[in-house]
């Protein structure tokens, strides 16, 4: 089983863990530590990099002149003004060898590089100290610490990125030149560690020196740089806990700089209860435990994935199992470690060994269980001999009740601890994603692996990475407060900002990192299957970091873009490039200004008009063009917008109300999650399906008399309305009221409307009214298809207190044609002196038709390439009009981030041939107004250009034309107020021989009618067959095989045909048919 080792002893090189810095972390801040810790001004601000291209450099930049005339090509410099280096240099790269294959090789070809280019990186080959090598995703990296005379240089670092084929693409200095100090310190190791040991408190009974090494330490203020001979001396201290760094100046004792290092956050199966991913609001589950030794009588076997393991026996033999294995030991703080025994016959086929909570506690086999993973997915994504030093027994600590608990966890290069629960914070060894976190210091800390671990905001911003990315949750730490099952302690998915909101506080300002590294997850997850989105975030994230070591955010985030890229070449983008860089554009990192390339866009056509009837659907090119020099990102996503009202008098055949509605139509490199989560589908545009402000004469409504009333008061007025200068009004002008002395029982009623669009779907007007309270009722009424009328509001009387508007919800009558009427009922005679009723300004409105579309939605251009985006315009559920909209186009284009291409699309009705479509008169065409002869029925037959019949026209969408004139001569009047008052009645629709019968009603007046009618269409319901040819089956001819498609109708007998027994064999067959082929030829469906 190997011996229990000391919480304290480190394993593997204690001098190469000891060498490396980094900041102070607990997984929640501790304040008594971090009132400790000593800064360098450097380290107080968030470093910002301006990139340049490198040409326009050319003649101020050391070496730039000679870098390109070396190599050519396209180049962008970072300046390092403290050093005076090229902190980065990146482009459209250069082979500089035929290959690299080894470690050997890439860390030869990034010397010689170095050496040829020391005027840029102010590099000499004998500082250069070989830190770390990386090979993964078709690349291979150098990284390179600063010696000066054989001592380390705090912070001075170079790098080299290759491709496998040679290509260098990649590199960069923050070499400090130029020191000139004394390496001959005046005060000893010992006498520094006494310096640092009273500073701290150290306790010479309970702490540890873990020795002290010169270094020299750069200090960047007021523009200049200074350089100290420092021991770094390092102390493993019990009160304040940690593993501190102190650096004492050699020549006089000051303390310089001081952090904390800690990182606080037979067939053989072996199971156990876990919470996965955490106790808050989970059940303890069996999970198959990996990687779990099992000690018999000396021979050690270790399960495999599934938690199996094979062992053979030919006596009985003991056993012992405890929580651990190659790579994980749990002890327990306060209590015995964990430990189960027994003995294994010959004869034994099975042996099952059960972790549960009689034998141990759930922090117990929960952090086991996931530090196994965590180690496994970081191996199987880095086999690599970078990560070689992660492979061994971590020590892992659970239930401890000391140093930074309640409420914390941490790493202390070694091992990983946990705290058990109290009263307010809960045991952070059951938190699936505190123990990812503290693993995933251990991860940085061996990545880096020198004597500058990344600041601390990086190391805490990585571990929340690798928690989100295997739990797949965004909050780090639910549960962290006893029983918070909603809240944790920080989150991903946020909207902090670089350097904005860049604190330096470390795991407040790490969340900023890890937010970059969700977001760009998510926008992968909408391109790739969830499993490729998975595998490129951790291969972009992990390697690109183990590539070039970055020590700061913007680093960091191009070292994901060096990673992705699959040529040697960042000029012209990465295949990636769009998600990453949405990622990081969310949270303040330009990628443009990142790489300091220039994207310029430029699109064709200027604007779009598109013309086409109900039910058409047209397309357009869209092109989005890259006249610039860096990668080109666009999004789109469909956004509403305000509509305009359009004058329904400039469309033919057309005489209600109508809108356009108006939209923008987004594309956007900066999206919110709330726009990329609607822009895989049209755009949808706010629409208003019917309007009257009443300024267009009668318009289709219509007055009629219940109840026996005989006083019809509706009528248009200019003396009040709600917006200029007409209204309807229900009263008399003469006496400014509806005193008449009979009741009144008087309906206004609108035109037909096809209630398309999305719900909700909203009927509004204005209205002003003053009546007999209690008595004289406002009452508002709709129509459905069936032509039943049911109540919006009845009840209400007395006074609206002026023009108000009133709305209803009519959603549940969605794509039902319907009417809308306003009923004044004063139920008696009496007591109607009063104002009586006003409307105006009448809408029918729904949240959305979708007309427009684009497709792709998002896409990344390269320099001198092209996309074409495929407009849709698609008028199946949009009435005549015109639609106005904007695609807006917002990139990374810094000079035009926001085009506007307009575009427009104007619906006509249904064509109608006036030729073919007539109107006959099935009844008297004189009509009286004695009450003897006031009404006529006529039938109306409508077909298109082409002379086929039109099903599906409801009576309100056939407006008429009366013309004629009176007994008396002149024009016909039909009421006593002058107007053309006809009532349409309520009517079917047209049927399939496009005829319906229309009741006239006519209120006063007489005269001979020669009518005339003209349809528009504003929808057809798309159920409706319009019949176009007689060649129903499509085989090119009229015959009797067409007319087998209406058999089943015919004998059914219930159809648009009727009884259809037309033969002497009395039943209903193929012979019926015949008879029925003469109809066809004439372009009729019935006889």
């Amino acid at each position: 089983m190997g011996t229990k080792r000391s919480l304290w002893v480190a394993m593997g090189s204690v001098a190469g863990i000891l060498a490396m810095s980094g900041s102070a972390f607990a997984f929640a801040p501790v304040p008594e530590v971090q009132s400790l810790e000593i800064r360098l001004p450097q380290e107080e601000r968030a470093p910002l990099w301006e990139s340049r291209d490198m040409q326009a450099e050319r003649s101020k930049a050391p070496g730039a002149e000679g870098f390109l005339t070396r190599y050519g090509g396209s180049w962008q410099v970072q300046r390092n003004e403290a050093t005076g280096t090229a902190h980065m240099v990146f482009g459209s790269g250069v082979a500089l060898t035929a290959g690299i294959a080894s470690e050997a090789a890439v860390e030869s070809e990034a010397r010689r590089f170095f050496n040829d280019n020391t005027d840029l990186f102010m590099t000499r080959d004998q500082d250069l100290v070989l830190a770390s090598t990386h090979n993964a995703l078709g690349k291979w990296s150098a990284v390179f610490n600063q010696e000066h005379e054989g001592i380390p240089v705090y912070g001075g670092r170079a790098h080299a990125v290759f491709t496998e084929t040679g290509r260098l693409f990649v590199a960069g200095s923050d070499f400090y030149p130029e020191i000139e100090i004394s390496t001959t310190p005046q005060l000893t190791a010992a006498q520094a560690e006494l310096i640092a040991g009273n500073a701290i408190g150290f306790n010479n009974t309970i702490d540890t020196n873990e020795g002290a090494s010169l270094q020299i330490l750069p200090i960047e203020a007021n523009g200049a740089v200074t350089y100290h001979l420092v021991w770094d001396v390092r102390q493993r201290v019990d009160t304040p806990r940690g593993i501190w760094s102190t650096m004492i100046d050699a020549q006089d004792g000051a303390i310089l700089r001081r952090e904390n290092l800690m990182r606080f956050l037979t067939d053989v199966h072996v199971h156990g209860e876990a919470f996965d991913p955490h106790y808050c609001g989970n059940s303890l589950v069996d999970k198959d435990l990996q990687l779990h030794e099992v000690d018999f009588g000396g021979t050690v076997v270790t399960t495999d994935e599934n938690g199996d393991a094979q062992i053979t026996v030919g006596s009985p033999t003991p056993w012992t199992a405890a929580l651990e294995g190659p790579w994980a030991d749990i002890i327990h703080f306060t209590a015995a470690d964990p430990e189960l025994t027994g003995t294994l016959q010959p004869t034994d086929t099975t042996l099952d060994i059960d972790w549960n909570n009689s034998n141990a506690q759930a922090d117990e086999v929960t952090c086991f269980y996931f530090t196994n993973i965590v180690h496994e997915y970081l191996r199987d994504l880095d086999p690599g001999p970078g990560l070689d030093d992660i492979d061994y027994q971590m020590p892992v600590t659970i239930s401890r009740n000391d140093g930074f608990c309640p409420g914390n966890a941490w790493y202390d290069y070694n091992g990983i601890n946990f705290c058990s629960a109290s009263a307010t914070y809960g045991n952070t060894g059951e938190l699936s994603d505190v123990v990812h976190h503290e693993f995933g210091h251990g991860i940085t800390h061996r990545i880096y692996n020198s004597q500058s671990s990344p600041p601390s905001d990086l190391h805490e911003g990585n571990s929340d990475v690798i928690a989100n990315l295997l739990t797949n949750e965004s909050i780090i730490g639910l549960g962290f407060f006893l029983n918070n099952c909603t809240g944790g302690i920080r989150d991903s998915d946020n909207s902090l900002q670089y350097p904005g909101d860049w604190t330096g506080a470390i795991h407040f300002s790490g969340q900023i990192l890890a937010g970059v590294v969700w977001d760009a997850w998510q926008e992968l997850q909408l391109t790739n299957t969830a499993q490729d989105a998975f595998d490129i975030i951790g291969n972009v994230w992990h390697h690109g970091r183990s590539m070039t070591l970055p020590t700061n955010q913007p680093d960091q985030v191009l070292s994901m873009l060096i990673a992705d890229d699959d040529d040697g070449n960042l000029t012209n983008g990465t295949p990636n490039w769009t998600e990453i860089c949405i990622g990081a554009s969310n949270h303040g990192h330009d990628c443009s200004a990142l790489v300091g390339l220039s994207p310029e866009i430029a699109t064709a056509p200027a604007s779009f008009t598109v013309n086409t009837s109900v039910g058409g659907t047209e397309l357009r090119d869209l092109y989005i063009s890259n006249i610039g020099t860096g990668p080109l990102t666009y999004d789109l996503a469909g956004v509403a917008a305000p509509f305009t009202i359009v004058d329904p008098s400039v469309y033919a055949g057309i005489e209600r109300g109508t809108t356009g509605p108006n939209a923008d139509v987004y594309a956007n490199v900066d999206a919110t999650r709330a726009m990329w989560e609607s822009r895989n589908g049209f755009s949808k545009t706010a629409a208003t399906i019917f309007t009257d402000d009443m300024e267009s004469g009668v318009n289709g409504w219509s007055t009629a008399l219940l109840d026996g009333s005989t006083d019809d008061l509706w009528h248009q007025q200019t003396t009040n309305s709600n917006s200029p200068s007409t209204a309807w009004w229900c009263g008399i002008l003469a006496g400014a009221d509806y005193a008449t002395g009979n009741r009144i029982s008087n309906t206004l009623e609108s035109p037909s409307v096809l209630l398309t669009g999305s719900a909700p779907l909203t009927f509004s007007f204005y209205e002003s009214y003053t009546t007999e309270s209690g008595w004289d009722f406002v009452n508002v009424d709709i129509q459905d298809s069936s032509g039943s009328w049911t109540a919006l509001r009845s009840g209400v009387s007395g006074s609206s207190g002026g023009w108000q508007q009133t709305s209803f919800d009519v959603s549940s009558y969605a794509g039902q044609t319907v009417k809308f009427r306003f009923h004044f009922d004063t139920t008696d005679g009496s007591f109607n002196n009063f104002a009586g009723w006003f409307i105006d300004d009448v809408t029918v409105s729904a949240d959305g038709v979708d007309w427009l579309s684009l497709a792709p939605v998002s896409g990344t251009v390269a320099p001198a390439e092209t996309d074409t985006v495929t407009v849709t315009f698609d008028a199946t559920a949009l009435a005549p009009g015109t639609y106005n909209a904007n695609v807006r186009i917002t990139s990374n284009d810094a000079t035009d981030p926001l085009l506007l291409v307009p575009a427009t699309l104007n619906v006509t009705g249904i064509s109608v041939s006036a030729d073919s479509s007539f109107v006959t008169a099935t009844d008297s065409a004189f009509m009286t107004p004695d009450g003897l002869a006031d009404t006529m029925t006529v039938t109306v037959t409508v077909r298109d250009g082409s002379g086929a019949p039109i099903q599906g026209i409801a009576a309100g969408d056939i407006s008429f034309s009366i013309a004629g004139a009176s007994l008396s001569g002149g024009d016909m009047q039909f009421c006593s107020l002058g107007l053309n008052n006809i009532v349409i009645a309520g009517t079917d629709s047209t049927d399939s021989n496009g005829q319906s019968s229309v009741t006239l009603h006519n209120v006063g007046g007489c005269g001979t009618l020669a009518i005339s009618a003209t349809v528009s269409s504003t929808a057809i319901p798309a159920d409706v067959i319009l019949v176009r040819s007689a060649d129903i089956n499509g085989d090119g001819e009229v015959n009797f095989l067409d007319t087998f498609i209406y058999l089943p109708e015919l004998n059914v007998g219930t159809g648009n045909c009727g009884n259809f027994d037309n033969d002497p064999a009395s039943d209903v067959n193929f012979f019926d048919t015949l008879l029925y082929l003469p109809h066809l030829s004439s372009g009729a469906k019935c006889p």
